[in-house]
């Protein structure tokens, strides 16, 4: 995107007080580029078949003859709504490879970039329509057959299907690539009539705190609305001046909206006002008994809508029978043998005012022994008026026989093998407990693999019974005894494995790092293997895999070598013939590269091994190893010093500690070098040495630790000149404005460089009523003389403020700089792009003192990003107004104008920004 060509045809434009027509000013997203084949393989037509997809996006025709792409201009094209038009580099390539493409296709002279470009459409004015940077990206759909398509976000993913889809919808919002999901929830979810309740309102999205999310509250009296902050969450003060349900929608660009309620609750609901079950008794199983569910102290109850539960061990609900006064009477009795049974009513005239008002009648049929609460929720309570009325709950219980029930115990039960052998007569033994005591007369009974059996337990719970299963597969087994539930486990039956089928991996040797050699992996008396399973592990400090070849007998050979370099590779077969019987049957041949000197084992683990009949296969495993060298490992050596630098001509102690995995190493030399200090020590028992270094000029003093049998360490020690201040790279607010309601709070970002030990970080907070010293805190490690502090504030004052921070380090040297934060009682996000935006302040932003458009460039720069222009149009003479924010240093300060009501301004920034404004309302 050429954007030095379009920001000086708007400076001469605006410094020439040129009238632009509004008829030639085209939205930002009218016409988009929709879809780029920027690097296609020899299948789709090689480098002579590039092309980009626009697609119309708006409701009226477009003409785009005379635009430019990719600065070749576009020749006679109209666009109507929803056309898509494709810039093709070759049409008659293109019509070669896509013969079934309908849309326009003209031909211009584009030459795309493979490793990415910012590709820029513009208009006949060179006015920018649409840019599509995608050199992050560009690895996506490089020489692969398929094209970059845009998403339902705006961002660039691989197609779907090969060669893209031009002239059609992209491939990558068939599969979900949508806005994502919001949730809102309110906390209280109802309030009470003519009384002020702060409610807070979450909004989420997969369970993360969704910022800058529209929450806009509407019923009741009721028309707010607030933006979340940080955490996800917003406070509104809400005063609803009717009963009813107050409408809750959230909404946030890339996301679809979401709902709530909040109930508004009339305060003349009496406090006595309950909703109450009755309690019943039953003598037996089987008989019935009726409860009533009864409403008093209400007022005009119109209609319900309430669940009962219950345990359905106890009681069930035979029948309902609401209360003929409340109209159609609706019952669903569907899930009532699992305790849950739900009643509501259909009333369109007028409600009940009083006591003991009678909503319906329930019959119980006695299932159990026992006692069980029933249990009323309310799902709806209303008046004639369809407003909701708020009741207590007064629950109830029933009572079948004396309330006392004796559950079932349980029963667990074991086998002492848990295989046997087929055609082998084994005695297993079963033991059978219950809350790990030993029951007596338990029995146990085995079915499968042609075993039908059974045996009844002793005084110790265990019996031993014969079993000789006749075929392999699971024997079933089973525990009863009346007064407990029933246990099961198995038993597995095996065919007869020879004693000498295995499954082994041979030893290797390499003399040098670098070199390979070949390790087999074969198996020995197997009957019938026809497919196999496995996974080799290894160090891969010693070796690694580089090559796996699986014998050709197995058929297709599916080697995994993705995890080579982390010690593990997976080898399996897809044969569909028959399989192979005896010793020395080769499995697969492995290439092993020498990474280090050592030994490590080659360990194999079978995931599976089948015959032709996909039964499985057992063998026991020998597992192998290999050497490089001599096998021996130098252990390495670590050296750490306690300094994090020292200044110029400045004698310090430095002491530097040698260890060997952790142990500290005595006798090591430890030697120093450059910076004009040429020296060494050697460490005592502790590992440890102090050496006095006394540097001549600033950089970096090499350090070696050596000792005969370890391998070297090195470290640095980092030289700085006496005296030099820290560095303030960044300082800003994020978001760089908030609310001023002391809630709202934005996090300040200093990134500093220093060198010698990190310094301190304070900002001056006294202007928005906080302290004039306020500690800013490390994120994360410091790294190499380079940090990050934070810390967050809120604010209850309004305005725009400059807040002082300072960086001192040890030796009082110290630098300072300023961020820029604004507080306002409303706030809006502004989501400026890379260029011109046209854009109207929302809310009176004067109020806080940014009064002048050089004022607002300046505020939009301390943001984060340069902004060069600030822009009116003077509808009484007609001409555009221009505020150059940053002037060369040859251009003299151009005219600055006041910000005011009503009027649009046209705001040029070097990268995109999200910029936050407050103020209050106009």
């Amino acid at each position: 995107m050429n954007n030095g060509k379009i920001g000086m045809a708007m400076l001469i434009a605006l410094s020439l007080g040129l009238l632009v027509s509004a008829a030639s000013v085209q939205a930002a997203d009218d016409v988009v580029i929709n879809e780029i084949m920027y690097a296609p393989s020899d299948a789709f037509g090689g480098t002579y078949n590039e092309w980009v997809e626009l697609y119309n996006n708006d409701t009226v025709e477009v003409n785009i003859t005379g635009w430019a792409i990719d600065g070749k201009t576009i020749p006679a094209v109209t666009m109507q709504p929803g056309d898509y038009a494709i810039i093709a580099k070759n049409d008659t390539k293109f019509a070669d490879c896509y013969p079934d493409v309908t849309c326009t296709v003209v031909k211009v002279a584009i030459s795309l970039r493979n490793d990415g470009e910012v590709i820029s459409l513009n208009d006949s004015s060179e006015s920018m329509i649409d840019d599509a940077d995608f050199t992050g990206c560009a690895d996506l759909a490089n020489k692969n057959n398929k094209t970059l398509e845009r998403n339902a976000t705006g961002g660039w993913e691989e197609s779907l299907v090969d060669g893209g889809t031009p002239c059609a919808e992209n491939s990558v919002l068939d599969e979900g690539s949508s806005t994502l999901t919001l949730a809102v929830s309110a906390d209280p979810a109802s309030v009470t009539v003519d009384a002020q309740t702060d409610v807070t309102f979450t909004v989420m999205s997969d369970d993360a705190a969704i910022e800058n999310a529209l929450v806009t509250l509407s019923g009741c009296g009721i028309d707010a609305n607030g933006i979340t902050g940080t955490d996800g969450t917003v406070v509104i003060s809400v005063t609803a001046t009717s009963a009813g349900t107050i409408d809750v929608t959230v909404t946030k660009d890339g996301y679809d909206d979401a709902t709530t309620s909040v109930d508004a609750v009339d305060s003349s609901t009496p406090d006595t006002s309950v909703l109450s079950i009755s309690d019943a008794s039953v003598d037996a199983v089987g008989e019935t008994a009726t409860v009533n569910i009864t409403a008093d102290g209400v007022i005009d109850l119109a209609n319900f809508d309430v669940t009962v539960t219950y345990d359905p061990a106890v009681v069930i609900v035979a029948d309902a029978a609401n209360d003929a006064a409340f109209g159609v009477a609706v019952t669903n009795l569907e899930n009532a043998a699992n305790g849950e049974v739900r009643l509501a009513s259909l009333n369109f005239g007028d409600g009940q005012t009083g006591d003991g008002i009678l909503i319906s009648t329930l019959t119980l049929e006695a299932t159990g022994e026992g006692t069980t609460a029933l249990t009323l929720a309310i799902n709806e309570l209303k008046d004639s008026a369809e407003n909701a009325i708020t009741v207590s709950i007064d629950d109830g219980e029933v009572t079948v026989g004396d309330g006392n029930v004796t559950p079932p115990l349980a029963l667990a039960v074991s086998a002492d093998a848990a295989n046997v052998t087929v055609d082998a007569q084994t005695d297993v033994t079963f033991t059978v407990t219950s809350d790990d005591a030993t029951i007596e007369d338990a029995l146990v009974t085995l079915a499968g693999c042609g075993v039908d059996a059974n045996g009844t337990t002793g005084a110790d719970g265990t019996v031993v019974i014969s079993v000789n299963a006749t075929s392999a597969g699971t024997i079933d087994v089973t525990a009863t005894k009346d007064g407990y539930d029933d246990a099961t486990t198995s038993v597995d039956a095996m065919e007869s494995i020879p004693d000498t089928s295995v499954l082994s991996i041979s030893d290797g040797a390499v003399d040098n790092v670098g070199d390979t050699c070949e390790v087999t992996i074969t198996a020995n008396g197997v009957t019938d293997l026809a497919n196999f399973d496995v996974t080799v592990t290894y160090n891969p400090d010693v070796v690694v895999v580089t090559d796996a070849a699986n014998d050709a007998a197995f058929g297709v050979a599916v080697t995994n070598l993705e995890n080579a370099a982390n010690g593990e590779v997976r080898l399996a077969s897809l044969n569909f013939g028959d399989g192979q019987t005896g010793d020395g049957i080769l499995i697969s041949t492995l290439t092993l590269e020498a990474t280090g000197e050592g030994t490590t084992a080659l360990t194999l683990a079978i995931n599976e091994l089948k015959d032709s009949a996909e039964n499985a296969i057992t063998v026991s495993i020998d597992d192998g190893e290999v050497t490089v060298g001599d096998g021996n490992v130098t252990p390495p050596l670590a050296v750490a010093t306690d300094s994090t630098g020292v200044e110029v001509d400045n004698q310090t102690d430095v002491t530097f500690t040698v260890t060997s995995d952790g142990a500290p190493i005595e006798g090591a030399l430890v030697t120093l070098s450059g910076c004009g200090v040429e020296t060494d020590g050697t460490t005592g028992a502790d590992g440890t040495v102090t050496i006095s270094v006394t540097a001549t000029s600033a950089g970096t003093i090499a350090v070696t630790a050596t000792k005969d049998e370890y391998a070297d360490a090195t470290a640095t020690v980092t030289v700085k000149p006496t005296g030099i201040a820290p560095a303030i790279e960044s300082a800003i607010a994020s978001p760089n404005a908030i609310l001023s309601d002391g809630n709202d709070s934005t996090t300040l970002t200093v990134v500093v460089t220093y060198l010698g030990d990190a310094p301190s970080v304070v900002v001056d907070l006294s202007e928005i009523g906080g302290s004039s010293e306020q500690a800013m805190e490390v994120v994360g490690d410091l790294q190499a003389g380079a940090g990050t502090w934070t810390t967050t504030v809120s604010t209850t004052t309004e305005g725009t403020f400059e807040l002082p921070v300072t960086v001192s380090d040890a030796e009082g040297a110290s630098t300072t700089a300023k961020i820029v934060l604004t507080a306002g009682p409303y706030k809006y996000t502004l989501n400026l792009k890379q260029g011109w935006n046209m854009v109207s302040l929302p809310y009176d932003i004067t109020a806080v003192g940014i009064d002048t458009t050089q004022k607002l460039g300046d505020v939009i720069t301390a943001a984060g990003e340069t902004c060069y222009y600030v822009a009116q149009f003077n509808a009484t003479s007609q001409r555009m107004e221009s505020d150059i924010i940053n002037p060369l240093e040859d251009m003299p300060q151009d005219t600055t104008y006041s910000i005011m009501r009503g009027q649009g301004y046209f705001i040029f920034v070097g990268d995109d920004l999200d910029f936050v404004v407050a103020g209050t309302l106009w």
